[in-house]
């Protein structure tokens, strides 16, 4: 038995009702853990709302919420939130995130618990309610039955929605996940459940009214976005919409317009939430789904050429075993402005750029946002030059037309592969894990949260990549934000804090959502026995803050990882008798990779996490006795 961890998420579907003041909003989800649960890490509770404000600018009030196992909340864990930002004369939209671990330890049972959720907002009136479960938990990798989440990117759309039905990433944007055409690869997959993550700028320009409405492969239309214009604000929506139910033996395709009120809604995408099991024993191909920093930049986007484009790139490893093959992938990006703009974005090997049209609203109060995909089934091609084992390189490419637009640009990319299965387990696969660092409202430029652990429970792993993800309301006032680590003493410059991102942005004088989604390349330890004292260890416990204006939200971390490893090996000879030091080095930039030791001559092996790379080992036992290898790969 190897002790894992992983996360998983469930959703219930967008309400756009509206709910008075004080009033439950009240939503059961199905969830389905197949694996032994050795312990929960993180089990965060998500909600997302829009206010619902006809004729005044009135603030929220307090946000409460709470888990329970019936829809008559007797056995329940409740979380006051508090008081978000006071309303500056707008309308806003709203998210807020709570930690129902020690929920989940006390009461998950079996395999199968359908539980309910809840939230209210004490002062005003709230619609388009979405609530979503993001799961992380240990378990037990014999089990003979595992479950998985995957994100399938549908692209933004790029022209307003108007009341004509509007197809959203394409004809096939939702493969088929279910019967015999199944995309998903591995073994007797099953879906439990299957949803759609969409946001988009409303981009209000007047005080008419207006629902957006979707639809999969020309079936039933469904409300899923409800706008009160009467104040004429231009919010940033965010929704969860459950497809589960519907025919999804095939490719479908998805549909929006907006009812009533046309040329609404700017830049519409998300993607494909599907949490589906399988058996691992009989599988051979694995889908891989990682969440990776995208960019994260400091200001505008760049000049207004593409020679004065912002490129911001890193290097992705992929290890698991042949055959690599690029899947449905993206980018996902915000940005703050408070006028319009065209944002150019190209990717890598994408010779053009694609342009997305950012729509102002009369007043902006939320962030544009873009889904780009990066694989052949986008507008733009594929960003990779040849998706495979060992080093990829990614560049993303940014600029504008319009001087100094786009601030503040941050994101993930959802990228997705197959690949054969390692010999250690499907388990041992590069995968993301998320853990919430906080929730808090209306707090003054700096809030710090409680020590917080991002646990993983293998022992040896890469960190491939670690990026933070947030959701906040800023206030009307400050136009920065930073998302920082508190060092220990031993760590980088010592006791003080480290950035994950800063982010400057400009806005419209209004409370105004943002995502806060930046990479920290660099500030992270890549294995747990990594010398480099600047790096910090990701599951050290530490606390965390948020330093900025006024704001409410919440942000956590995604962090991916492999524990898929190799043996350098080699024998040392001519030794004086006493320890022999081994240092592994990776050849191409002499970064060291690991440290072992023996006493005298004899074999060795040293275990790394990388076989595509040569590397050297160097042996020291004193002046006199030292040694390099010759250049190999682990096997």
């Amino acid at each position: 038995m190897t002790t894992r961890t992983k996360t998983i998420e469930f959703c219930s579907t967008v309400d756009v009702t509206s709910r008075a003041a004080g009033v439950n909003v009240d939503k059961s989800i199905a969830i389905y853990i197949p694996e032994t649960v050795v312990a929960f890490r993180s089990c965060t509770v998500m909600c997302y709302w829009r206010g619902d404000m006809p004729s005044s600018s009135a603030s929220s009030g307090a946000i409460a919420m709470a888990i329970a196992t019936t829809s008559g909340f007797t056995t329940q864990q409740t979380f006051t939130l508090g008081t978000p930002n006071a309303n500056s004369g707008e309308v806003e939209t709203f998210t807020a995130g709570a930690d129902a671990v020690s929920f989940f330890t006390t009461n998950w049972s079996g395999t199968s618990n359908t539980w309910w959720v809840r939230k209210s907002t004490g002062t005003i009136a709230t619609q388009n309610h979405s609530f979503k479960l993001i799961i992380t938990y240990d378990y037990d990798d014999t089990s003979a039955t595992h479950i998985k989440t995957i994100r399938i990117p549908i692209e933004s759309t790029r022209s307003l929605l108007t009341t004509t039905m509007q197809t959203v990433g394409g004809a096939t944007a939702i493969p088929a996940l279910t019967g015999g055409s199944t995309v998903l690869p591995e073994n007797t997959p099953v879906v439990r459940q299957a949803f759609l993550e969409l946001c988009g700028n409303e981009a209000t320009v007047s005080t008419a009214d207006n629902i957006f409405q979707l639809r999969i492969n020309g079936g039933t239309t469904v409300s899923v976005w409800d706008v009160e214009g009467a104040l004429n604000s231009s919010c940033w929506a965010y929704f969860c919409y459950d497809i589960t139910a519907e025919t999804l033996t095939s490719a479908s395709s998805l549909e929006m317009m907006s009812l009533t009120t046309t040329n609404r809604g700017d830049n519409f995408g998300g993607w494909v939430t599907v949490t589906y099991e399988f058996v691992p024993a009989d599988t051979t191909v694995v889908w891989n789904s990682l969440v990776l920093g995208a960019m994260d930049t400091t200001g505008q986007m760049g000049g207004t050429a593409v020679g004065d484009h912002d490129a911001w790139g890193r290097s992705i490893y992929i290890m698991e075993p042949t055959t690599i093959t690029l899947k449905e992938s993206a980018v996902v990006l915000g940005m703050n402005d408070s006028a319009g703009f065209p944002a150019l974005i190209a990717c890598g090997d994408q010779s053009s750029y694609t342009t997305y049209t950012m729509t102002p609203g009369t007043t902006q109060c939320g962030q544009y946002s873009l889904v780009h995909r990066i694989d052949g089934g986008g507008q733009n091609g594929v960003a990779f030059e040849a998706l495979a084992r060992g080093e990829n390189l990614y560049e993303l490419r940014t600029y504008s037309t319009t001087n100094n637009a786009g601030w503040g640009v941050n994101g993930i990319m959802l990228l997705n592969y197959t690949s054969g299965k390692s010999t250690e387990g499907v388990g041992a696969h590069a995968h993301s894990i998320f853990n919430l660092i906080e929730f808090t409202a209306n707090d003054a430029y700096t809030t710090q949260s409680d020590s917080k652990t991002n646990a993983i429970a293998e022992t040896d792993y890469w960190l491939v990549g670690a990026v933070s993800d947030g959701i906040i309301l800023q206030d009307n006032i400050g136009y920065s934000i930073a998302l920082q680590a508190e060092r220990a003493a031993g760590e980088g410059e010592g006791s003080g804090w480290e950035n994950f991102g800063v982010s400057t942005y400009r806005t419209d004088a209004e409370n105004h959502t943002i995502t806060c989604r930046y990479a920290s390349r660099s500030i992270w330890k890549r294995h747990p026995g990594e010398t480099d004292s600047s790096r910090l260890d990701i599951e050290a416990s530490r606390s965390y803050r948020r330093d900025g204006p006024l704001s409410s939200g919440w942000w956590g971390i995604w962090a991916t990882y492999h524990t898929m490893t190799w043996a350098v090996a080699g024998t040392i000879s001519g030794s004086g008798g006493g320890t022999v030091n081994l240092d592994v080095y990776r050849a191409s930039d002499n970064l060291w990779l690991a440290t072992s030791s023996r006493s005298g001559d004899g074999a060795y092996s040293i275990t790394v996490h990388n076989n595509t790379e040569n590397v050297y080992v160097v042996a020291y036992e004193d002046a006199t006795h030292t040694g390099v290898s010759a250049k190999d790969v682990g096997a």
